[in-house]
């Protein structure tokens, strides 16, 4: 009984430094997003059309990024804010589709909807075996999200022969292993690791946003005039 007592004191500063290292990251997060909105608002007054997409598409990818991982945290957990979150991530989806429409049209905006979708629902099947300890369910998101990186690859490189599929490939698996990465820590209680992953995970995307800028810049070089 005496051992017992005396290790409540240790759980309870567990539980206290834990909650501490969620509230911390929580912050760190906000405080990011706010100097990143600045940033970008600050950048939007005098760009030119190629400017434009960049910014755009880098500032939705980004936000793809902490909303997916606000969303996976959540469903780890249980919370109630977990439908919420979705929601939020589902909207930025339809964002950075809407993007991808406005060049290559309805049709491509669709299909490409579609196959983001899933790549979410593959990183919530890896977070749910995560939980679970479930290697197998891991193991199978794993090999659709490889599926869907392929699929992204051809997806874009069909629509834009100047977006090399192997490059598209290479930056989705890179996307896939900071985020998972990102989760893997959050299960361990490290949350400063996970919060480290996710800053690398929304730097990394500014890549797959200036490559598809690029290649859609150079195959559309008419529309992305600067202006005068």
């Amino acid at each position: 009984m005496g051992g017992q007592m005396n290790k409540q004191p240790e759980i309870d500063s567990q539980e206290n430094t834990i909650a501490s290292q969620k509230d911390r990251i929580d912050s760190l997060e906000q405080q990011v997003s706010n100097v990143e909105t600045q940033r970008d608002e600050a950048q939007v007054e005098s760009m030119n059309p190629a400017d434009d997409l960049r910014v755009g598409l880098n500032s939705d990818l980004k936000e793809h990024v902490d909303l997916g991982l606000v969303a996976l945290r959540n469903a780890y957990d249980g919370s109630e804010d977990t439908q919420a979150s979705v929601q939020q991530l589902d909207q930025n989806s339809q964002e950075l589709a809407a993007k991808v429409g406005s060049v290559y049209g309805d049709e491509a905006e669709q299909q490409f909807l579609g196959l983001w979708r899933d790549h979410i629902d593959f990183f919530v099947d890896y977070t749910e075996g995560l939980k679970a300890d479930n290697q197998t369910k891991m193991e199978r998101a794993d090999q659709n999200l490889e599926g869907y990186a392929e699929s992204a690859g051809t997806f874009f490189n069909d629509a834009n022969p100047n977006i090399p599929r192997e490059g598209v490939v290479n930056l989705a698996e890179e996307h896939k292993t900071l985020v998972i990465e990102s989760m893997e820590a959050y299960d361990e209680g490290n949350y400063e690791m996970a919060y480290q992953k996710q800053r690398e995970a929304n730097k990394q995307v500014s890549k797959i946003a200036d490559a598809l800028t690029a290649g859609i810049v150079e195959q559309n070089s008419d529309v992305f005039q600067p202006e005068n």
